[in-house]
């Protein structure tokens, strides 16, 4: 026998809460942005997209930056604040980011890639260039990057290291983006949605 049906309001599904991860707490405890905040206390103020790049001679690490600028207002909604780490000076990196709008966004210089190496990101490195590469990359790099962005030396940067992209809230990474290949794009305002 059918009864009546009760409609019950449906409610939005929880965020998944992560419990803080003591050794990214440590590490970003001890790391200072270019404004001088920690990037613990930049943290606890709201949540992070944080954002490593390739070296500044790279189209690709140019885009990035464009991309999130362009991610700005819907970063700006959601509340989340995007910070980037680089292997450059502070004063290499600055007109990359006034180029494109984002000069006082916080940035994180890390020449000796601490934080790139450190487990708690783990991002790729990669010598064999047919890998590193690839085809994809190679025509994303002829398609968009390279006729938009330019080319450039890296610099003191390692060429060979690829970047990454991590939501973190909580104290904890809720999101990785590790890159396989330079081609690899994401959507900055919606990542960790």
């Amino acid at each position: 026998m059918k009864t009546g049906s009760v409609s019950v309001p449906r409610s939005e599904p929880k965020p998944k809460v992560l419990p803080p991860d003591p050794d990214l707490v440590e590490r970003l405890g001890a790391t200072y942005a270019e404004s001088g905040q920690t990037l613990l206390n930049l943290l606890d103020e709201k949540p992070m997209l944080l954002i490593f790049l390739r070296h500044f001679g790279c189209a690709f690490s140019r885009e990035t930056i464009h991309d999130v600028s362009k991610a700005q207002p819907q970063l700006d909604r959601r509340g989340v604040r995007p910070v980037f780490v680089h292997m450059g000076s502070p004063e290499r990196a600055r007109p990359f980011f006034v180029r494109f709008g984002l000069g006082a966004v916080d940035r994180v210089s890390d020449p000796q890639m601490q934080l790139y190496q450190a487990p708690e990101f783990h991002l790729l490195k990669s010598t064999v260039l047919p890998h590193f590469f690839g085809a994809r990359a190679y025509l994303n790099l002829a398609k968009r990057a390279l006729w938009r962005y330019g080319a450039g030396s890296p610099g003191k940067e390692d060429p060979t290291q690829l970047p990454g992209v991590f939501f973190l809230r909580d104290r904890a990474i809720y999101r990785a983006f590790r890159h396989k290949n330079l081609g690899d794009r994401i959507d900055y305002g919606m990542f960790g949605v």
